[in-house]
This record gives structure tokens, sequence and C-alpha cells, in this order.
């Protein structure tokens, strides 16, 4: 007996496939620094993720090694609810 798959099963393998491989932030959730968060956000320095924590738009958790991190679906979230005007130049404006 041989096994014969036809194109549309492959086809709808291959689409399961590739959604399956798509990163959820959700699910891969993952602390990341100070430094790597700015990047995400646009920001030239860590400082600016410094304010959004003093303003309550992310939290700070304390790692057992004394670090200090943020979740990367924070940020996510943060980007998605204040999303950047591109095209804009000169100094960023304040969340």
């Amino acid at each position: 007996m041989t096994n014969v798959h036809t194109h549309e099963q492959n086809s709808e393998h291959n689409s399961y496939l590739a959604v399956e491989t798509k990163p959820e932030f959700e699910q891969l959730d993952r602390f990341i620094t100070f430094t790597q968060a700015a990047q995400i956000l646009g920001y030239a320095t860590h400082i600016s993720v410094n304010r959004l924590i003093k303003r309550n738009l992310l939290t700070l958790y304390f790692l057992p090694s004394s670090s200090k991190r943020i979740l990367l679906s924070e940020v996510s979230t943060l980007m998605q609810a204040n999303p950047k005007k591109e095209g804009k130049r000169g100094r960023p404006s304040k969340f």
C-alpha cells in the first residue's frame, strides 16, 4: 500500500505549517532589557523606557539575578496602542 497525497492535501498542510510557525507574543513571551525595549519602540536610549515605567505604561520585573526586565508582549501591546507616525523628523513625541 502506498500513501498518495494530492496537491490539495499538501497545500493545506503547508498553509498549516506557515500559520504554525508565526510567532505569537502571548505564547512566546519573554523578558527583554530596557535597551531592547527602547530599540523596538524606536527610542535612542533606555531613558524613555524608564519614563514609560514611571507612567505605569510598562511593568518592571525583577529577576533573581538582580536584573530588571520588561515583557516583550507589553512592549508589543504598547506599540499597537500607540503607532508611530512615519516620516516625522526631530524630537520624538512623549507618550
